[in-house]
């Protein structure tokens, strides 16, 4: 809950990571829209570690507000 509160104070400054479990990222997405409608499913972009080392996401296109962030 804390967590989300201070998401929520700094989502203007720019794009969030959250580093949490692999099975937590779907709770953490729906929390965040829960405690916060302003933050839309397009404006959280969830994902793994791999897919971020070997650049497979791109963000020229889409700019996130969040990235969840999994470890395995």
């Amino acid at each position: 809950m804390q967590a989300i509160a201070i998401a929520c104070c700094f989502k203007d400054e720019g794009p969030l990571l959250i580093v949490c479990p692999a099975v937590l990222r779907y709770t953490w997405a729906e929390e965040l829209e829960r405690w916060d409608p302003s933050f839309l499913p397009k404006d959280i972009h969830l994902g793994t570690d791999s897919e971020f080392h070997y650049s497979r996401v791109n963000f020229t296109d889409v700019k996130p507000g969040i990235i969840i962030l999994a470890y395995l």
